[in-house]
């Protein structure tokens, strides 16, 4: 799946994935001690109580937490794909995935939206990272409440193979009157991804 693509499928997810029917709770994550093998990567499951396996194929796993108020939501997700693109630098990488990031945002329901991206050497020398935020003025089940997005994401080509893309997502939607979270959770499910040997 190319980059792009999967990048706005992703965007999409999160924003739609609250309206999908309960089955989606059908799935608990019971054990978050074994990784779940991708095609380039192994993800460990988040951790803490009230998880869920909403989605995996060969390529992609989402999870999401239950909440008493339903919309809000927490998403954690993991996608590797085929790159559209070769990028003659990391800048060049960079400025792609903003373009991205920017491309997927729902604007009729996004306000004041920022994001910081930044590039890192998490997984290799392209490899970007960010914090977006957003007030969220559509939020299923919100019942006319504006809610505060948080999305903190990693998006790298596999340093053996730069024509495969992965991309690491963490989200938060909660009240916009509640504090900012941290980026603690989004670290642990971050370091509990491995990556293999692109097939």
């Amino acid at each position: 799946m190319k980059l792009c693509r999967l990048a706005l499928l992703t965007s999409a997810a999160l924003l739609t994935l609250c309206a999908c029917s309960a089955s989606r709770w059908a799935r608990p994550v019971t054990d978050t001690a074994t990784p779940i093998a991708l095609e380039d990567l192994s993800v460990l499951p988040p951790q803490g109580a009230n998880w869920y396996l909403v989605a995996e194929d060969a390529r992609s796993v989402v999870f999401a937490r239950q909440h008493a108020d339903e919309a809000v939501s927490t998403i954690a997700s993991a996608s590797t794909g085929a790159s559209e693109a070769t990028f003659a630098s990391p800048s060049s990488f960079l400025q792609h995935v903003e373009r991205i990031l920017t491309a997927g945002r729902d604007q009729d329901r996004a306000i004041g939206a920022t994001c910081d991206t930044r590039l890192t050497r998490r997984h290799g020398d392209f490899c970007v990272e960010y914090v977006e935020t957003f007030l969220d003025r559509g939020a299923p089940n919100a019942e006319g409440r504006t809610l505060r997005v948080e999305n903190r994401g990693c998006w790298f080509l596999h340093p053996d193979d730069a024509s495969r893309s992965v991309v690491l997502l963490y989200s938060v939607r909660r009240p916009s009157s509640e504090p900012a979270g941290s980026s603690a959770a989004t670290e642990r499910f971050f370091s509990g991804v491995r990556l293999g040997s692109p097939r």
